[in-house]
């Protein structure tokens, strides 16, 4: 019988076998899955001192077959020390070439610098009375050691000789780490507040030199990173780059896909990160590549910089994953950046943001679900409000920094023993390298960030089974790639003012709800009858989630016909102009800079003028009583102000750029709407909605009087009573419709038609109803058309808003309706090709967690079909040339007056203009 030898294994075998011992660090978290945000980019590496890697260095020992074979287990994740020690033996890895080449991931752990040591024998008696023994003559050793490797720059030596070996680098990994001492020295600092005359360890110092001699060891080297990752950095780190070379700091951030950054240093966050707004600025313009971005700030201290500070509108095509934490913003600046990264992006992280007042989860959840097709994804952990957080904050205290209230959520950090990583940073090929380990690595300090991903309850994510003791009675549920899911957000428990379901798992498996039904429909939805029509029951279709029907839906037969009573405006000569107001509603985190960039034009030739009101904010030149009714507040404020100084005609707009309910043959951009907005039209009408498509609101959105609540159009069972208050001598209407969202022109006649009392008593209501905010706001979104119409009812086909109103003219319903049709065919084609990258993406994490890197044949996948995706990829790119090409023949059309005459039904004579 032959007899067996180990010897005689092939490497795939024997790798297959050592995978058991030691798994095989290549396998890393995918950038668009839910782990990767917090467990691949903030963890620290595992202890070298672990059984595992020491049996692999044993085993590499045995030959040199077996070294090569256990060399990218041991060397592929690699961890260095801002220490003498550490940095000699970074030193040496990197003098070995053979394995320096399989570093992939390089972690650089930078410990407390010591600010002042000049006192230690004073604080060495001060310590000793309370924790025992204090060993100043090896602080002042490690002192010494930590100013030598400063001054003399042998950092930096090592780390760009190092970083230039890891011929195969693409995470680098800026972390913080303390040894017992420092961690002691830290409780005793904490306590005593006269300790800081005695001795300082100092991060913000620390921070930015590791950063600064990272980023210059990155900037001389060849390695292919493409992926920086920094769980507790410090502003101050960044201020190297704030004055480096443009070119330099450009070259840096070309080359990220993926940057995952938290900041925790000081009290004044805001104003340290206004600072580096223009750096980001760099970075993320610069950064072309990027696929996951993490930007987080200290929960018990959330920034409330606007997101776009940060930000700057920049648009990621490859973008997958994105992530916040510590962050007070509003629902549209969440969604804003959310849906213009719609076409690719699969997950969204929203760690301890706290939503600002006149916005609710509920909607922004809602918007999601109904906007992001591919978004497959979304955690959130504390979410709540700022409000509730102020006020929560407030009545623990105003002398507590670093812990949150009790009660109200985990510890956005914890000091945990942790065994550091000295392993593979420190092993090289000789068995005494390979087995060291040293007391200045004994002890990390890692910024936990314990989450639904990671940690205590990474469990809690695989949701029960239906038939599992687990599953809530009472909850429905539906089953989708064998998980269950609860089907309701309702659960979420978000009341406007706390989300009492924001635990860990809990709100991630809401949204997973929330999400799994997120496609667009396939079918053609029926043209409504004349009898659905009649009844008020609202059966057309978002046109951003259903396909258009092409008998006329759009340019669709009108309502009967409405004149208003009251006077139009007053139309001028053919050519001339009119002079307009833009009337914004904003808050002190919105940005509306883009008004000074985008209409530069206008403003400068005066054409039009703006008044932009801060909603939260009572020191602005311009502000209501009160922040209440969301936006209806300040447009009545805007009219009571300026009543006997009106131009022609007034434009009433949220303060965001581009939002979903904006117009999309104008691509979603308020600045589009506000320059193609013809004066005339508005002057003919006096009133003229800005948004041209029907859903939601038309053709009868509301029925007065109903009592059901329904948590899409809540003000629907308060409107009958509210309607009494607002018009006590009008019949309350059987049905209130017009296009949402509360944004429209109006001429000076038609403001004047109504007294300026009556705008007072209108306001008075919204300062006194009990309504809340949210409720007395949605009331106005669906009455403004009574306000300046007199009709419940406003209408207008949309191809006639789209040609009269903004001059983009198609020519008929059927073209206009094919345009759309064209737009579905888009839009079925994304998500084919979505749902073939998803089963490819399955294929390849098959791949790699089979020990073969192979797909076994009994798998049970279903393959796409090869080279689909490059058919559906150019499919799409001739469906967008032919929607553009016929979109710019509207233009051209529309700059015909007769057409737009044409298409509005209306009698036009030569001369007559627009």
């Amino acid at each position: 019988m032959k007899s067996f030898s180990f010897l005689s294994l092939s490497n795939e075998l024997i790798r297959m076998i050592l995978d058991q011992i030691e798994p095989d660090p290549d396998k890393t978290v995918p950038v668009d899955r839910r782990q990767f945000l917090s467990v691949e980019s903030f963890d620290f590496p595992p202890p070298s001192s672990r059984g595992s890697i020491k049996d692999i260095g044993q085993f590499r020992l045995t030959c040199r077959r077996f070294s090569a074979i256990g060399a990218p287990l041991q060397f592929t994740r690699v961890a260095g020390r801002l220490s003498q020690r550490g940095l000699q033996q970074l030193e040496v890895l990197a003098g070995w070439p053979h394995v320096a080449q399989h570093v992939k991931k390089f972690s650089y752990m930078v410990p407390y610098f010591y600010d002042d040591a000049q006192n230690l024998p004073a604080f060495g008696d001060a310590f000793e009375t309370q924790f025992g023994t204090f060993d100043v003559t090896r602080f002042q050793e490690k002192v010494q050691e930590q100013r030598q490797i400063v001054e003399s720059q042998y950092d930096v030596q090592v780390l760009q000789k190092a970083i230039g070996s890891f011929t195969s680098l693409q995470h680098v990994q800026l972390l913080r780490v303390q040894d017992e001492e420092d961690r002691a020295i830290l409780r005793y600092v904490q306590q005593h507040a006269d300790a800081d005359a005695l001795i300082h360890l100092e991060w913000a110092k620390a921070c930015s030199h590791g950063s600064q001699t990272i980023g210059a060891a990155l900037l001389v080297s060849k390695a292919p990173w493409s992926r920086f990752s920094s769980p507790m950095l410090s502003p101050q780190s960044a201020e190297f780059l704030s004055s480096a070379q443009p070119r330099s700091l450009s070259t840096l951030a070309e080359r990220l896909t993926c940057l995952t950054l938290h900041f925790d240093d000081g009290t004044d966050l805001d104003s340290k990160m206004s600072e580096l707004s223009n750096l980001f600025r760099t970075v993320f313009t610069s950064a072309k590549n990027m696929q996951a971005v993490h930007v987080g700030f200290p929960s018990h201290r959330p920034l409330t910089l606007p997101l776009e500070d940060v930000f700057h509108s920049v648009t990621w095509d490859k973008l997958v994953a994105f992530g916040v934490q510590g962050w007070k913003l509003s629902a549209d600046e969440i969604l804003g950046l959310a849906l213009r990264h719609r076409d690719r992006l699969k997950g969204l992280r929203l760690r301890d943001v706290q939503l600002r007042e006149g916005n609710t989860w509920r909607d922004v959840l809602g918007e999601l679900r109904h906007s992001m097709s591919r978004l497959e994804w979304v955690s959130l952990r504390r979410i709540g409000y700022a409000r509730n957080f102020d006020e929560s904050w407030l009545a623990a205290g105003a002398e507590v920094l670093d812990d949150e209230p009790p009660g109200e959520s985990e510890s956005d950090s914890s000091e945990e023993d942790y065994v550091p990583v000295a392993g593979p940073s420190n092993a090289t090929p000789s068995q005494e390298l390979a087995e060291a380990s040293s007391s200045d690595e004994s002890d990390l300090e890692r910024d936990s960030d314990t989450d639904d991903e990671h940690g205590p309850d990474a469990h809690d994510l695989d949701f029960p089974p239906l038939d599992s003791p687990m599953t809530p009675a009472s909850a429905t549920w539906c089953n989708c790639n064998g998980k269950a899911y609860s089907d309701s957000v309702e659960n979420l428990g978000d009341n406007g003012y706390t989300v009492s379901n924001a635990q860990p798992g809990v709100s991630t498996l809401l949204l997973y709800s929330t999400f799994h039904k997120v496609r667009w429909s396939s079918g053609r939805p029926a043209r409504p009858t004349e009898e659905q029509i009649a009844s008020g029951h609202n059966i057309l279709p978002d046109l951003r989630n259903g396909r258009p029907d092409t008998s006329g839906r759009h340019g669709y037969t009108k309502l009967p016909p409405w004149k208003s009573p009251l006077p139009d405006g007053q139309l001028k000569l053919p050519g001339s102009n009119y002079t307009r107001a833009l009337v914004l509603a904003r808050t002190k985190a919105e940005n509306t800079t883009w008004v000074d960039t985008e209409l530069s034009d206008m403003l400068s030739a005066g054409l039009l003028t703006t008044a932009i009101y801060v909603a939260d904010d009572p020191t602005a030149s311009l502000h209501p009583p009160r922040n209440k009714g969301h936006e209806s507040m300040i447009y009545l404020s805007y009219i009571i102000d300026h009543y006997d100084a009106l131009p022609d005609f007034s434009i009433f707009m949220h303060g965001h750029q581009f939002a979903w309910h904006n117009n999309e043959i104008l691509d979603t951009d308020a600045a589009q709407m506000i320059r193609h907005l013809s004066p005339e039209r508005v002057m003919r009408l006096g009133y003229m909605n800005l948004r041209c498509h029907w859903e939601p609101g038309c053709p009868a959105w509301l029925h007065p009087g109903v009592r059901e609540r329904l948590s899409w159009k809540q003000e629907e069972h308060l409107i009958a009573d509210s309607w009494a208050q607002i018009f006590p001598k009008d019949p309350i209407p059987a049905i209130l419709a017009q296009p949402c969202c509360a944004q429209f022109a109006v001429s000076r006649e038609r403001i004047l038609a109504t007294p300026k009392q009556r705008y007072v008593y209108l306001r008075d209501w919204l300062l006194r109803t009990e309504l809340s905010d949210y409720l007395s706001g949605r009331v106005f979104e669906y009455i403004w058309q009574y306000i300046f119409t007199s009709s419940p009812s406003h209408c207008p086909s949309m191809s006639e808003c789209y040609c009269d109103g903004y001059g983009f003219c198609f020519g008929s319903p059927e073209a206009f309706d094919y345009w759309f049709e064209l737009q579905y065919n888009l839009n079925e084609a994304k998500n084919e090709l979505q749902l073939w990258w998803k089963k490819a993406d399955m294929i390849e994490e098959v791949k790699l967690r089979s020990p073969t890197g192979k797909v076994a044949q009994e798998a049970d996948l279903d393959i796409p079909r090869v080279g689909r995706d490059e058919e559906l990829e150019e499919e799409i790119k001739k469906i967008w040339a032919e929607m553009k090409r016929r979109k710019n023949a509207a233009f051209e059309l529309g700059r015909n007056p007769a057409q737009r005459a044409l298409e509005a039904g209306r009698q036009w004579k030569e001369g007559d203009g627009f």
